[in-house]
């Protein structure tokens, strides 16, 4: 609600979006400087305050799309949605080609004039059958319904929808204590997407950061930043000196290296930049003697790279390099994975870096019993994300009588 002072995404000049009693509008203010744009929307805000601002809405650029209008049909609501992610700049432009390609080609033929509200779980079943039906393989069918999910997550945190009548379609395996997420894995009798999240044991962590620990500390630091703070690789190999702060017990996350180029780019979501608490002394303490072993490199080599983690050249590691050089091996050692042979050449089966952050959104739950809280230090967008993705887990937790000391727990663990 209210209104934001942005960007044009065309433009780039600076442009004015309002969302006031239901109504939303944009005012592009043309090439005026940064001063000038502050202060017209310093002079909104402060008539938005005072309940003055009865707004001539008319005056304003752009069309109206009013919550009526945008719930009307499923079509409707993900075009609301996509101008929403254009606007804000939620999500890249690449993606959204992706996303508005697999919404014309198979959701909006099955449920496109639909109003969201009376779209069941039947529906989208029936949807996603037919997709597996057509013989399209299994990164389209985990696209259509991230489609969806993404609709509906969007439209409960808008208010355009209740949670009750969409939480089912946000995460449709929910009611049955599935998990839908990274590590997805197509049903081809439902058509169905689940997730089997496989977080590591307290002896199994030992295990793991014993051996990554013994090829090195880069190694095991890595593995922290998955367990103790619960990072995305692409996130962990994307942090510099500057964004850990060892007085606040913070880390602060705001790129990520791009897997198919290695080179350092935005995160995906605006939720993902983000700052995370460090509650394990095990992990500050890696982080400080990592830094000072990047800075004696530095000074050494003559480098200027203020990345905490990177290879033996000087560059930034790739999520698929470092998991199939480094930390591979070390699950194959800690008899957390193995090699199988697959036709004329090898597979690995086993754990893989994002179980490290299951692990932690677990134990964090089970520390704090905050679902909020935890779904902001992951980086979700929603709840509606964390809980469908840990349901099962959450509701065991629940049942228990207290909640975990999760510092106690961690420091427990060998350094």
């Amino acid at each position: 609600m209210g209104v934001q002072l942005r960007a044009h995404p065309k433009t780039g000049n600076p442009t004015l979006y309002f969302n006031v009693q239901k109504v939303r509008k944009e005012y592009g203010l043309g090439p005026v400087d940064a001063k000038t744009a502050k202060k017209a929307l310093g002079v909104c805000r402060a008539e938005l305050a005072l309940g003055t601002a009865l707004l001539d809405l008319t005056i304003f650029q752009g069309s109206t799309v009013t919550a009526a209008d945008s719930a009307d049909s499923v079509t409707r609501a993900w075009e609301s949605y996509i101008e929403d992610a254009q606007t804000f700049k939620r999500l890249r432009q690449q993606s959204i080609a992706q996303y508005r390609s697999q919404f014309e080609k198979w959701v909006q033929p099955a449920i496109g004039n639909i109003p969201p509200r009376r779209v069941t779980r039947d529906d989208i079943k029936t949807l996603l059958a037919a997709v597996v039906k057509s013989g399209a393989k299994q990164n389209t069918v985990k696209g259509v319904l991230r489609c969806v999910r993404r609709l509906f997550s969007w439209l409960i945190d808008e208010g355009r929808l209740k949670a009750n009548d969409g939480r089912d379609l946000a995460n449709p395996a929910a009611r049955q204590g599935k998990n839908v997420g990274a590590d997805e894995k197509l049903d081809k009798a439902t058509g169905r997407i689940v997730e089997e999240v496989k977080p590591l044991t307290s002896q199994e962590q030992t295990e793991l950061l014993k051996v990554l620990k013994a090829k090195g500390h880069r190694e095991y630091t890595i593995a922290l930043l998955g367990l103790r703070a619960g990072l995305r690789i692409s996130e962990a190999l994307g942090l510099q000196f500057d964004d850990v702060d060892f007085e606040a017990r913070t880390l602060r996350v705001e790129r990520q290296v791009i897997a198919s180029t290695g080179e350092i780019g935005p995160l995906k979501t605006k939720a993902g930049y983000r700052l995370v608490d460090i509650y394990s002394d095990q992990l500050l303490t890696a982080l400080r003697q990592q830094i000072a072993e990047r800075k004696l490199e530095n000074l050494r080599t003559g480098w200027r790279f203020e990345f905490l983690l990177v290879s033996t050249t000087g560059r930034t590691f790739t999520a698929p390099s470092w998991q199939g050089s480094h930390l591979r091996p070390g699950l194959v050692a800690a008899g957390l994975g193995k090699i199988v042979p697959d036709g004329a050449t090898e597979r690995f089966e086993g754990h893989v870096f994002h179980d490290l952050r299951h692990t932690y959104a677990i134990e964090l739950y089970a520390a704090t019993r905050d679902l909020k809280y935890v779904a902001r230090q992951l980086g979700h967008g929603s709840t509606v994300i964390t809980e469908g993705t840990y349901l099962r887990f959450f509701d065991a937790i629940s049942r228990e009588r207290r909640p975990v000391d999760l510092d106690a727990t961690h420091a427990r663990r060998a350094m």
